[in-house]
């Protein structure tokens, strides 16, 4: 059974309904919401499908499906210059051999995964898990161990780029934000990056889980990385959010015309 959420005439609908059938992960709500609604299932949106498919969808055409769908939608209603490709798939659980789905869309990086060692939240308790590798793309130790210790990594087999996280703003306190963030701008190696995560449910009021100091918590994270010095960027454009190679290369490229 599902909880799913919908939204009729501005009001809250919760019902306990619908299945997941064999098809992966294709959600029938039978009747419970208008057809093209948006609705939200186990808290994450997803679109309510009118057709069925033929078959059970290949791991490649599900995540093709589930990329291209809301970002033909987003190109719709807001154009192009709107749409940047998400590089957060949710739980960072696909093989890498899938990597070729994202990068022939335009993806360069892939973020949120946290490799080895994470902290996470099972039914309002804490799990850690040390020394085990989990929520970072099925990949072994060596590159999860260099992960937690460097926190980015570039796959020359999938010509790919990799983020680890190391706190998310629904499971650290906001004191413990500040903490890890000083800890780790302080570290000699010094990653000139940080990625931050959040999930936007957790500011719902109407949400089981909400969470009262949601929003102050990001706002920690906002205040304390602008006051190190930090700035924010599209980890897809460039390396990391850092444009200068294509800047360089897009200068080279003008002389020559020149």
């Amino acid at each position: 059974m599902l909880e799913i959420t919908s939204y009729r005439n501005g009001k809250i609908l919760n019902h306990r309904c619908g299945k997941e059938t064999s098809r992966l992960l294709e959600i029938l709500l039978e009747g419970i919401a208008d057809p093209e609604m948006l609705v939200m299932v186990n808290v994450e949106a997803v679109f309510r499908r009118d057709r069925y498919f033929s078959r059970p969808l290949s791991l490649t055409e599900k995540l093709a499906y589930d990329y291209d769908l809301p970002a033909r939608e987003i190109i719709r209603f807001a154009g192009e210059k709107a749409f940047t490709p998400p590089t957060n798939v949710h739980w960072a659980m696909f093989p890498p051999k899938l990597f070729h789905v994202l990068k022939e869309r335009g993806l360069k990086t892939l973020t949120s995964g946290g490799f080895m060692s994470n902290r996470i939240i099972v039914n309002r308790k804490e799990a850690s898990f040390d020394g085990v590798c989990d929520i970072g793309f099925f990949y072994e130790q060596n590159v999860a161990r260099h992960m937690l210790a460097e926190r980015c990594y570039y796959d020359p087999d999938y010509g790919i780029f990799l983020s680890g996280t190391f706190f998310c703003c629904n499971i650290d306190t906001q004191e413990e934000i500040v903490e890890k963030i000083t800890r780790e701008n302080a570290e000699a190696r010094k990653c000139e990056m940080m990625e931050v995560v959040s999930h936007e449910r957790y500011s719902f009021t109407y949400y089981s889980k909400y969470l009262p100091d949601s929003f102050e918590r990001i706002e920690a994270v906002c205040r304390t990385l602008t006051e190190l010095g930090y700035r924010p960027v599209y980890f897809n454009e460039g390396i990391f959010g850092n444009t200068a190679w294509e800047k360089k290369r897009m200068d080279e490229i003008r002389q020559k015309v020149a």
